[in-house]
């Protein structure tokens, strides 16, 4: 696992993720990015924004927020991931999982 730092947010580089998710924010450890994406800035932008909500929400209501989006909402819905996607197209906006997480 290489680490590196986004300002003074720990970045870590590694080998596998759950799922077929190509970064996580982990508050309050960081964000974790496959290495094979490193280059990726879409992927650091989206889970700087994850980190930076958890900053606005501290890490408990970060989660519990997330957790609740996710079960009632839905992934490609949640208002949490659906700003974290601002810079996406529409249609990747709606179809996330779809396009990334094949």
């Amino acid at each position: 696992m290489q680490q590196k730092y986004f300002g003074n947010i720990p970045i870590y580089y590694v080998d596998k993720l759950p799922g077929k998710f190509r970064g996580m924010t982990i508050p309050p450890y960081g964000i974790f990015i496959l290495k094979k994406h490193k280059r990726d800035s879409k992927i650091l932008l989206h889970d700087y924004i994850h980190w930076c909500q958890y900053k606005k929400m501290g890490v408990l209501d970060f989660y519990v927020c997330y957790i609740l989006q996710y079960i009632f909402i839905g992934y490609d819905k949640m208002p949490m991931e659906m700003e974290a996607r601002k810079l996406e197209s529409d249609y990747i906006k709606r179809h996330y999982r779809k396009i990334y997480h094949k």
